[in-house]
């Protein structure tokens, strides 16, 4: 079943009207948008056709160009004097089955006022607007495709599972059966083409931060190396250090002290080379006294 909903006066916006169909069929996908509903069924049964096509919808969009309060009919009349006015039967049938109703502004219209709508369509007059310029259409689109997105959501959740429309047949439903059969209506919401699917790129995100935080606290929850440990370790080590310096000096023993000799040994030792020095310094004149001093 569509979605959307859009409904319009074929003497004020009808230029708009189609382009803002276009631009909500290209994001929300074929089929998601609907408009013109009983404009070829005369009478009561083009009320029962466009009861039964809003019920199973999920919002109702009203463009409301400069013309839409004032147009009147071949007769002079208002149109929206009239019980059968297309327009009229849509707004109605909108706000009779809840639906969310956005007017959209184009070509500079102003909001319209409580007191110049029929009795039925007093509460549209309540409803937050949407402006569509022509300078800024495509942002304008943008917000509105935004706020029904929003919308759309919020319905899918609310439908209870497996629900089907009262009108996914086709075939025409009278306005009580509508009704009873509109809060079991399911709404399967597109994916809008070309959209970054931003949801998933944060939860990529989201998910490498935790998996860092979580490298993180595992590394500061290690306990610090034990300096004990560390000082046993190299016991070990130099002890055997030891050891080994042991072996080589049993292997390599110092040279003994020898005792000096003694008696005609050691008189028969010729001069250490400070003795022999010191002999050959001495002068002649040395030498006499010493022989002197000897004999004497």
């Amino acid at each position: 079943m569509p979605a959307i909903f859009i409904s319009y006066r074929k003497d004020d916006t009808p230029g708009a009207a189609a382009h803002l169909f276009k631009n909500l069929a290209e994001s929300f996908g074929p089929g998601s948008v609907v408009m013109d509903v009983g404009r070829g069924e005369p009478g009561p049964d083009a009320r029962r056709v466009i009861d039964a096509q809003v019920a199973g919808t999920a919002v109702m969009l009203v463009v409301i160009g400069k013309a839409w309060l004032d147009a009147t009919d071949a007769r002079g009349q208002r149109c929206l004097d009239n019980p059968l006015d297309l327009v009229r039967l849509e707004t109605a049938s909108a706000l009779e089955h809840k639906r969310p109703v956005i007017p959209v502004l184009v070509h500079g219209a102003a909001m319209v006022q409580a007191g110049d709508l029929p009795s039925e369509l007093a509460d549209l007059a309540l409803c937050n607007p949407v402006t569509l310029t022509q300078s800024q259409w495509g942002s304008d689109v943008e917000t509105l495709v935004s706020l029904l997105q929003g919308l759309l959501r919020g319905r899918a959740r609310a439908a209870p599972p497996g629900a089907v429309g009262a009108a996914a047949s086709g075939a025409p439903a009278s306005g009580a059966q509508a009704q009873a059969a509109a809060p079991r209506a399911r709404i399967v919401l597109p994916t809008p083409a070309g959209k970054t699917p931003w949801g998933m790129v944060l939860a990529g995100l989201g998910a490498i931060v935790v998996l860092a935080l979580g490298v993180y606290a595992f590394i500061a929850s290690r306990p610090p190396p034990d300096r004990a440990a560390t000082k046993s370790a190299k016991a070990p080590a130099a002890a055997t250090t030891d050891r080994a310096q042991a072996v080589m000096a049993r292997a390599d023993p110092a040279p003994a002290p020898t005792a000096p000799p003694q008696g005609d040994a050691a008189r028969a030792q010729p001069p250490r080379a400070t003795e022999r020095s010191t002999i050959v310094a001495t002068s002649p004149a040395a030498v006499a006294t010493a022989a002197t001093a000897t004999a004497a």
